[in-house]
């Protein structure tokens, strides 16, 4: 159900997971001040009354029906086929804004946890991970009518965590009779042997 704050519509997300987010540390690729991004995928089933909520209020403000499949709010994901997976994408950004003083407002949204109630923490999620967005409906005029969707908090459900890749991100498989950690046929050095024999002196 929305809020009002400042004239703002808030609205909360159902459970999705994060598409390229930028929650800790902005995303300065295309705004030298940065962008805070908590692009969300959900299944489009579970999405359909929140974009049935935000197309009215595109038609409130804009006077036209927004376009279901693709616009500038949401997307329909599609495969490498070309076919749609039944996930919505939806865009939810913010960019931190030079005040007139000459100081940064960052818009860096608030994380919480599922505690009762949530508490705040200090988290970088990563890719993949679950959660839901509140978000503000920004509606601007100029140079043409619109809505954006602006992060304010994200409730983190399941975390994914930054980290260095794997050995299948790099196609690399068991092999039956390659090197084995532990292996003492793959240790001529003996540092093995050596470091058993520094641990029987404690």
């Amino acid at each position: 159900m929305a809020q009002t704050q400042n004239t703002s519509p808030r609205l909360t997300t159902p459970i999705g997971e994060a598409v390229y987010p930028a929650l800790k540390n902005t995303d300065k690729k295309f705004h030298d001040l940065g962008i805070y991004r908590a692009n969300l995928r959900v299944d489009q089933k579970e999405a359909k009354a929140l974009m049935k909520e935000l197309a009215d209020m595109y038609k409130d403000h804009v006077g036209e029906n927004i376009d279901l499949v693709k616009n500038h709010l949401w997307k329909q994901e599609i495969d490498e086929d070309g076919n749609p997976t039944g996930n919505v994408v939806f865009k939810i950004e913010a960019k931190n804004i030079l005040r007139k003083d000459g100081k940064i407002w960052d818009r860096r949204p608030k994380l919480f946890d599922t505690s009762n109630p949530p508490q705040m923490v200090d988290l970088d999620p990563f890719g993949g991970t679950k959660m839901k967005v509140s978000f503000d409906v920004y509606a601007y005029t100029s140079p043409m009518k619109g809505l954006k969707l602006q992060p304010v908090a994200v409730q983190i459900i399941e975390l994914v965590e930054r980290g260095e890749a794997g050995s299948d991100d790099f196609g690399f498989t068991s092999e039956e009779s390659g090197y084995k950690v532990g292996d003492e046929t793959n240790d001529p050095f003996g540092f093995a042997e050596t470091e058993e024999a520094d641990s029987e002196e404690f």
